[in-house]
This record gives structure tokens, C-alpha cells and sequence, in this order.
């Protein structure tokens, strides 16, 4: 478990090495819900605490992602 942190990390970084926006976004996704099932896991009810934080965080990083991606896009082809 202690190494789940650098793991996860070192995959993000793999995937954007790879340029790959899909599957940062997955790995981001993964992430949130690891920590989302670890808060209910270990905090029960207090997990719940959580969840509003942790799904408007992963909406903003997605779109922004996805924004930068279509800027980046729009660039190379002009």
C-alpha cells in the first residue's frame, strides 16, 4: 500500500510521456476513485466528506485537459 502513491504517479507521468491524453485521463480517474474507495474503506460514513470535492476536482482537471489538448491542437495546425 505504501507504494501505491509513487505508482500511481510514475503511471501519470508515463502517460503524458506518451503524449497520450487518454489514458492520463484514465489514470487521473483511477486515482480519484482509489482515494474515494480508500476514504469510504477506512472512514466509513465520513467518506461521504469526500466525494463533492474529490468529483468537481476530477471534472476541472479533465477539462482543462481536454481544453489545453484542443488549443494544442488548433496550434499545429495553423
Amino acid at each position: 500500500m505504501t507504494l501505491l502513491a509513487p505508482a500511481s504517479l510514475a503511471m501519470l507521468a508515463l502517460a503524458f510521456w506518451k503524449r497520450s491524453l487518454f489514458y492520463g485521463l484514465a489514470v487521473i480517474n483511477a486515482i480519484m476513485l482509489t482515494k474515494i474507495a480508500w476514504s469510504f474503506y477506512y472512514g466509513s460514513d465520513s467518506g461521504r466528506a469526500l466525494l463533492p470535492p474529490a468529483l468537481v476536482g476530477v471534472a476541472m482537471c479533465g477539462a482543462v485537459m481536454l481544453y489545453v489538448a484542443h488549443r494544442m491542437r488548433g496550434k499545429a495546425r495553423s
